[in-house]
């Protein structure tokens, strides 16, 4: 069963006849339900309908550039309609992204909000060339560097032999900084 391209959530009709201006082919499911190309929620082309539809395409296309980041490691958007997803996250507020409170969960109901960028990316998941296993936290030459950002610059806390020390420097920082 294919759905309306709108977001509508409802299913897509058999196409009765070939009719190439509007893209039916006899036989088929067609794109859009009559009438929900561009008036189902009348969102078309607004930062809230754009971010549902990167999002989805994160999730789905497997030649989408991040697609590595999102579908291929198991994310999936579970939004079935636009209608769902809008009331669930609501108009954007300025100077905020699209987040997961749960970097590891799916794009659902419950797990997705609009957060300033600076919280998106204190709640994005430790790099997989990370070797201590904790954000902010790296060996370079022989030791263990920690650093925070704050407001796009890099704060360097210390310098660490034992890895644990430089863990324990991190977390003390994220609570200094951040509140955490």
């Amino acid at each position: 069963m294919k759905l309306c391209e709108c977001g509508c959530g409802k299913s897509a009709p058999i196409a009765p006849r070939t009719r190439g201006a509007l893209g039916w082919v006899k036989g088929q499911p067609v794109r859009y339900i009559f009438g929900h190309r561009h008036f189902s929620h009348r969102m078309s082309s607004t930062t809230e309908h754009n971010t549902y539809l990167a999002a989805k395409e994160r999730c789905t296309n497997p030649k989408h550039k991040q697609w590595k980041d999102y579908g291929g490691r198991g994310i999936k958007f579970l939004f079935t309609s636009f209608k769902q997803f809008f009331i669930e996250v609501g108009f954007r507020p300025k100077d905020t992204v699209l987040d997961r409170r749960n970097n590891d969960k799916h794009y659902e109901v419950g797990n997705v909000r609009w957060v300033t960028p600076t919280i998106s990316i204190r709640n994005q998941r430790v790099r997989i060339d990370n070797q201590s296993g904790t954000k902010g936290v790296h060996l370079h030459k022989g030791a263990w560097d920690v650093s925070v950002a704050i407001k796009g610059k890099k704060i360097h806390i210390g310098r660490f032999a034992r890895k644990a020390d430089a863990v324990q420097a991190r977390q003390e920082a994220e609570r200094k900084y951040y509140g955490a």
